[in-house]
């Protein structure tokens, strides 16, 4: 109808299905809550036809003021849910890194070449011609190539007093040693 409105879901199975085509259903009258359907969808873009194994019912996102005094009932109530929703995330993330951590060391038990590996290695990070093995390679390679020359000025108290006497501005004393503060 012209008018753009937010839903919130507390359901974390629903980021399971980002990839999801949906059809939205809702009652003009009340647009409190809409559900949500898979679907079908056409390479032209539109719906072809609606799947419906997955249905969710999404709630209309609510404004909390910022004023405390403005505040209604519910809106402490919509607070606390997403504070309990966002401490269950947190959880979740967790979980979810410790599985992450629990298959890594795994892949590492099976190949202990990987675990003393650089970080190419531990996590098989591919260039854009899916080559592991190549770009690890090169790195080597090029480690082994580089020559290091560690450059050094000196500045003594002989040069600082030579460089003071040839200057044309009286009220300026150029000492090289100030000029070492971004080092």
């Amino acid at each position: 109808m012209g008018e753009r409105i937010c839903f919130d879901s507390f359901d974390l199975s629903l980021r399971d299905h980002y990839n999801e085509d949906w059809i939205v259903r809702f009652d003009p009258d009340d647009m409190s809550q809409v559900l949500v359907s898979n679907a079908k969808r056409l390479k032209s873009g539109r719906v072809d036809k609606e799947i419906g194994t997955l249905q969710y019912v999404l709630q209309r996102d609510i404004k909390v003021p910022m004023a405390l005094a403005d505040q209604k009932p519910e809106h402490f109530e919509y607070r606390a849910r997403v504070d309990r929703f966002n401490t269950e995330m947190v959880e979740t993330v967790k979980e979810k890194v410790k599985e992450v951590d629990r298959r890594i060391t795994t892949i590492c038990q099976r190949i202990p070449e990987i675990a003393a590996g650089t970080v190419l290695d531990r996590y098989l990070i591919t260039d854009s011609l899916g080559q592991h093995k190549d770009v690890r390679s090169k790195m080597r390679d090029d480690a082994t190539d580089a020559d290091f020359m560690e450059v050094t000025q000196h500045i003594t108290r002989q040069s600082v007093a030579m460089a003071s006497t040839g200057t044309d501005d009286e009220d300026y004393d150029y000492n090289p040693l100030d000029m070492n503060f971004s080092r």
